[in-house]
């Protein structure tokens, strides 16, 4: 199962996105495959996730993981939505798409946003959790469509 992590860089709260990893892990076992997990190697978010994936790896888990770095240095204000684009032409391919989006936005996550319509652009399903939400409530969380 390969997925592709984006949020926001102020993302901060592990809780929410561990859960969902973990809950992936287990459909992949279950389905006999590793879990690919695709990300942008950027503060917030992706940092959440790259711990995870090292944690899970060290449980001898069958968890990958492909960072994609923005090149800020080369591309300016372009590295981000470049970025986006390279995980998912170089990994939502014929013989191993890209099954699930997971996106965990916050206030000003415009690069997020952006990744998430990109995967819906090529049909990809998107989980997205709303930003927001009280600690009090559960977490309100919707399934993008796609095309």
């Amino acid at each position: 199962m390969k997925i592709l992590c984006a949020g926001g860089r102020n993302y901060r709260d592990s809780h929410l996105p561990e859960i969902a990893l973990n809950l992936l892990y287990e459909w992949a076992r279950l389905a006999g495959e590793p879990l690919i997990v695709i990300h942008g190697d950027a503060p917030g978010l992706d940092r959440i996730v790259r711990k995870w994936t090292e944690w899970a790896q060290g449980e001898q888990m069958a968890v990958a993981q492909k960072p994609y770095p923005a090149r800020w240095d080369l591309f300016g204000k372009r590295a981000g939505p470049l970025r986006n684009q390279a995980m998912i032409d170089q990994e939502n391919l014929p013989s191993s798409p890209i099954d699930l989006g997971l996106v965990f936005p916050d206030p000003d996550s415009t690069g997020t946003y952006d990744c998430a319509q990109r995967m819906c652009e090529v049909g990809i399903p998107v989980w997205m959790n709303e930003w927001g939400q009280p600690l009090s409530s559960p977490p309100k969380a919707r399934l993008v469509p796609s095309k």
